[in-house]
């Protein structure tokens, strides 16, 4: 077609083949519309099964199309474009090729509305669709149900340095891919991409489950949900359940749901030298093989959790809800991290090599066998301010929370109450509540509540830290105790070298008469 404005309706295309591009139709320089037509089973021996359009001048418009069984050798089973294209309500089914199992762009603005991808199949980038060079995507109200690809992106394909997506109201069910991002894989770097009021549940792919994005990419993510993704479990790959973000990665993840996906590292998201900002996100019930039930930081990445609930969460080994390390620092304020595990250290967190900022958050419920709450080990500076560790438990030792050669520690106006060390699994069942083991510079507890903890003990080695346990080690370092209160722990308050610098309540019984001021700081304790 290459007349003016020509307008393609109501039309059936079986079983046509050309040797070249378009097995139904090539498209020339002109606008074309094509409408409430039908292409089935039609073939190209290299690109477009059933429409080519190459020439980027003149747009292509298609409405009401039905394309089913297609095939091109190269690339877009159905569909293959670099002109301008706007695609409505059509249905995409069964189609293959190599590239864009049922589409392929490589420049120009695309949009598809209230389309639906079913079944399509790339054999290498692109079960649905494959997008490169300057190709810009917009997709609104669509589906992509069991798309597959023997390589990246098993639904969509962004392999593009100044290519973008923008999809809104899509679901994603089902995709699968050979490598990476089971949903979409954004592998070329500095791709732009939002998605926003979309789901993603059941896709798969070695890394990356719903999501993988490339080096450099800006991926920003809002109301979305992300349920029952999986990465392959592999010890040596299989990151990122849902997402895996890579190479300095920039992403902004807001109002999102994260559930039951699962992976080696990171049951819902890996970041890889990737700069993740998360904000008001739920995640609830993600399982990792090994480590980061949730959440996985490595190689210098630099996370930011504002706002998110981490719930149930498990990682066989550790960091049930979030594990970073190497360099990747994590800040966490208003957090709620609850009944979260690990099979080894930090039910809640685990950080290794790796500053760690917590305001105003909550870790209760989280166990582990070491660190029920919070682990951290042979890091720079850990500081923690306004925050409550309720009722967790450490199978063995350091019931909420483990500073373990950290250069400098400190915990201000927290709350610590009611976690346990219960001295099973191989641990003494020591340190019930803060846990200061061999610091390098200094540890401070400031303006903290720490009450009712119990080390359980062993029954072999001595039973030491209900409240505070300190472990000065070769460094010799003493905490710094000020204005705070140790009272009702078992069996003792403190344990090891501390300077009292004043303020301070510690006291066996916390409240003799229920007037709710403590016995230390009250002048007629006993008073009925």
């Amino acid at each position: 077609l290459n007349s003016n404005d020509a307008t393609v309706s109501n039309c059936r295309f079986r079983q046509c083949d050309a040797s070249g591009q378009g097995g139904g139709i090539f498209v020339g320089e002109s606008p074309v519309q094509i409408v409430d037509c039908e292409f089935t089973n039609n073939t190209a021996g290299d690109d477009g099964g059933a429409i080519a359009k190459f020439p980027e001048q003149g747009q292509l418009t298609i409405e009401g199309c039905v394309f089913t069984e297609n095939t091109a050798a190269d690339s877009g089973g159905a569909l293959y474009n670099n002109a301008p294209l706007d695609v409505q309500s059509s249905e995409f089914d069964s189609n293959q090729s190599n590239y864009g199992g049922a589409f392929r762009s490589n420049t120009s603005s695309v949009g598809f509305s209230n389309c639906q991808f079913t079944g399509n199949v790339a054999h290498v980038r692109g079960g649905a669709i494959h997008a490169n060079a300057t190709a810009e995507i917009t997709i609104d109200s669509s589906s992509f149900t069991g798309n597959s690809s023997g390589d990246d992106g098993g639904a969509i394909d962004i392999f593009s340095s100044t290519g973008s997506l923008i999809a809104t109201g899509c679901t994603f069910t089902n995709n699968a891919s050979g490598g990476d991002g089971g949903a979409a894989c954004f592998s070329a770097a500095g791709a732009t991409i939002l998605l926003e009021e979309s789901s993603f549940t059941g896709n798969d792919a070695v890394e990356g489950g719903a999501i993988f994005t490339g080096e450099a990419s800006e991926i920003t993510i809002s109301d979305c949900t992300f349920v029952s993704n999986n990465a392959t479990l592999n010890p040596n790959a299989g990151g990122g359940g849902a997402i895996y973000l890579t190479n300095d990665s920039n992403a902004s993840i807001q109002q999102t749901t994260f559930e039951s996906n699962a992976a080696s590292y990171g049951g819902a998201i890996i970041s890889s030298r990737g700069f993740p900002v998360l904000i008001d996100c739920t995640f609830t019930s993600n399982t990792a093989d090994l480590d980061g039930g949730a959440v996985y930081g490595n190689v210098q990445s630099l996370s930011n959790l504002q706002g998110c609930d981490f719930e149930t969460n498990q990682a066989g080994r550790d960091g049930g809800a979030v594990h970073v390390i190497a360099g990747s620092d994590l800040e966490l304020s208003g957090c709620t991290l609850v009944s979260n595990s690990a099979g080894e250290e930090g039910g809640g967190i685990y950080a290794s090599n790796s500053d760690l900022l917590v305001t105003d958050s909550t870790f209760s419920g989280n166990q582990a066998t070491f660190s029920g709450g919070l682990g951290v080990r042979s890091s720079q500076n850990v500081t923690v301010r306004d925050s409550i560790f309720d009722g967790n438990i450490a199978l063995g030792s350091s019931g909420a929370a483990e500073m373990w050669q950290v250069t400098t520690a400190s915990f201000t106006g927290c709350t610590v109450v009611n976690n346990m060390a219960q001295g099973t699994n191989g641990g003494w069942g020591i340190g019930s509540g803060l846990r200061f083991n061999n610091i390098a510079t200094s540890a401070l507890v400031d303006s903290c509540v720490i009450q009712d903890n119990v080390a359980l003990g062993d029954g072999v080695h001595e039973t030491l830290g209900g409240g505070i346990l300190v472990d000065s080690g070769a460094s010799g370092v003493a905490i710094d105790l000020v204005d705070s209160t140790l009272c009702g722990n078992s069996p003792d308050q403190i344990s090891g070298s501390f300077t009292d610098l004043g303020g301070n309540c510690i006291s066996e019984i916390c409240d003799s008469d229920d007037d709710g001021i403590a016995d230390c700081l009250d002048p007629c304790p006993n008073w009925p």
